[in-house]
């Protein structure tokens, strides 16, 4: 079982990335950010898979929106 504090709602994620509530769902669908679909309208992002994405996003020297964008 998957505890709740294993999961990030989707304005904690952007709270974590400092962006809007509607960029961060923007993400979700476009930068393929791993995601559990709970109902129509709730979704909970897995904290680890979000920190390994994450990582994964960090380059040196570029900016991370433009990383993002070029995928």
């Amino acid at each position: 079982m998957v505890l709740a504090e294993e999961m990030l709602t989707v304005p904690e994620m952007a709270a974590r990335l400092r962006i809007s509530r509607v960029r961060a769902y923007s993400l979700i669908e476009e930068a393929g950010i791993p995601y559990v679909r709970l109902s129509e309208r709730r979704i909970r992002i897995p904290r680890d898979l979000f920190e390994s994405w994450l990582a994964d996003q960090t380059v040196r020297g570029e900016r991370a929106d433009t990383v993002i964008a070029s995928q």
